[in-house]
Order: C-alpha cells, then structure tokens, then sequence
C-alpha cells in the first residue's frame, strides 16, 4: 500500500504590527536607511523595489523589477497605508522623496543585495532584536525583515478593510498570491477589530444616506 504523506509548506514570515513597526522606524539613525524602512512599511515594497521608486501623483511609482518564471512584475501605482499612530506618514516620505531624490536614500546596490543590507542595518537595533524575541514569545512567529511588507497586507485588510483583490495590485502579485503568502496570519484581536470597525463603517454609511436624504 501507498501512504502519501503532506508536504511541509513554508510559513510566510508573521506581518509586523503597527506598533512594533513604528518603534523599530523611529529607532533608526541613519535618515537614509529609515526613509527605505519607511517606504517598506508604508508602501508595502520588496526591498529591492526601495531603490527604483519615485512620487506620483501624491502616491508612489512602483516600476517592475521581480523576476520568476513568468516574467518580470509589472509597473504599479501604490497609495500609502500609514500605521495606526503615524497618519500622514507616507506622505512625509513623499515629500523627503520629492526634496532630495536618489540622495535621500542609501546608495544603490545590486537588487538581490537589498534585503541582506537592510536585515544588517536592523540586527544592529536593540528594537529590533526586541521584537524578534517579543514575537517568538507570544506565538507571533519569526519576524523578519519582510515582515515589514506582510504588515502592509495586514493593515490593508485588518485596518483599511481592503479587499485582496485591491491589496494584491497594490503590492504587485496575483489574487492567489496574496491569499497563499499574506491570508494567513490573524490573531483574534484583529479580527474582533477588523469586525468593529467594519460595522462602523456602516454604521457612518447609513448615517450619511439619511442625513442626505433629509
């Protein structure tokens, strides 16, 4: 007899939440390296998108630059999803963007390299150690540095209410994509929020039709 046995499947990295996110960006130094953290947390970028990338239209111009097998992603226009604490924040770094250009950012590398640099950059943060130890220990997982674009997804949907059609163009993948590599974290809390503010939501729709109405 055959017995088949399930594969073991990679468990993306947790997203970071908003308020270990904001305490790791506000501990960077360097203005450079946290302009390109920034970007990460606000726009949901790769890290070897963070040097391509330019204003436009009061959003950010993403141009395509992951390659696999059926090609190279394509352009994308994406809107800021400042972390609950930081409104306005992705506006902040439009404009830092938009003043200083390439020179607000770390020099360039090759693409591949991005993501090392930016996990050295962080290892050498007490924060940042902190909330790698903080996550292992509540059973939030194994933070990493793309932890900070899977906390863009979160927010999208826990916070903004994003449908993941939306999200994934946002970030540059499919539909399945997205469901496979960023539906799958949820605590408890965040759904109970995510459920609240939804029926506030409503709630103020409703609230408004009438009052037009009237």
């Amino acid at each position: 007899a055959l017995i088949g046995r399930k594969l073991e499947q990679k468990t993306p990295a947790p997203p970071l939440l908003d308020d270990q996110a904001l305490r790791i960006y506000r501990a960077i130094p360097d203005p450079k390296w946290r302009l390109a953290f920034g970007l990460m947390l606000a726009f949901g970028l790769r890290p070897a998108e963070i040097p391509l990338v330019r204003p436009e239209k009061g959003a950010l111009r993403v141009p395509g630059a992951k390659r696999n097998a059926s090609g190279k992603s394509r352009d994308r226009l994406v809107q800021a999803l400042d972390p609950v604490g930081a409104e306005g924040l992705g506006d902040e770094l439009l404009a830092i963007l938009e003043e200083r250009g390439d020179e607000a950012l770390p020099h360039r590398t090759v693409a591949a390299f991005w993501s090392t640099r930016m996990r050295d950059q962080l290892m050498k943060l007490p924060e940042w150690r902190a909330v790698i130890e903080e996550a292992k220990s509540t059973g939030q997982g194994k933070v990493v540095v793309y932890s900070a674009r899977h906390g863009y997804a979160h927010r999208g949907t826990m916070t903004y209410g994003l449908m993941p059609r939306v999200l994934a163009n946002l970030m540059g993948h499919t539909v399945t994509t997205h469901n496979n590599e960023y539906g799958r974290w949820v605590s408890e809390e965040g759904v109970a929020a995510a459920v609240q503010a939804a029926i506030t939501r409503v709630s103020s729709a409703k609230g408004h039709t009438v009052d037009s109405a009237r």
